[in-house]
């Protein structure tokens, strides 16, 4: 697939696919005192495990930019956000068409992971690419300790 930039998804992001009444018992319900809202922790996590899916197919780079995925798993992106925010809210549920959104998103990631999705390549890859670093490894001989050479130790 060619390039593109990546994105990084944000509390407004979410904002898009959630009723207000949702959004706001998401962010503000159950927090304790010292606590602040969970959502932009739970965005990171879920764009920390997007780009890990997108790694298990080795053809596949990832933006150097931190949190950033391809625009294609946006949607996939933000049902995992949905569900793992809903978690936290044992009075509201996730609707039927957020279930079927998580799953389908589930099934899609595992999916890319296997190559047998494409998805976007960062433009940003090549340019954070040290030239010219070679590693060579070194060898040695192992020596075999036995009585007789550590006589005298």
């Amino acid at each position: 697939m060619a390039t593109a930039s990546w994105i990084t998804l944000s509390v407004a992001d979410v904002e898009d696919y959630l009723l207000a009444p949702q959004l706001t018992a998401l962010r503000n319900a159950a927090l304790g005192d010292t606590q602040v809202d969970p959502l932009p922790q739970i965005i990171r996590d879920v764009a920390t495990r997007v780009r890990a899916e997108v790694q298990g197919c080795p053809s596949n780079k990832v933006s150097p930019v931190a949190y950033s995925i391809p625009p294609s798993l946006k949607q996939a992106a933000l049902a995992i956000i949905i569900a793992r925010a809903q978690t936290r809210l044992t009075v509201l549920s996730l609707t039927e068409d957020q279930v079927r959104d998580y799953e389908s998103a589930e099934r899609y990631l595992e999916r890319v992971a296997a190559c047998k999705v494409p998805v976007e390549q960062p433009p940003d890859v090549e340019s954070n690419v040290q030239a010219g670093g070679a590693a060579e490894l070194a060898s040695y001989t192992p020596q075999i300790q036995t009585l007789t050479n550590m006589r005298g130790l």
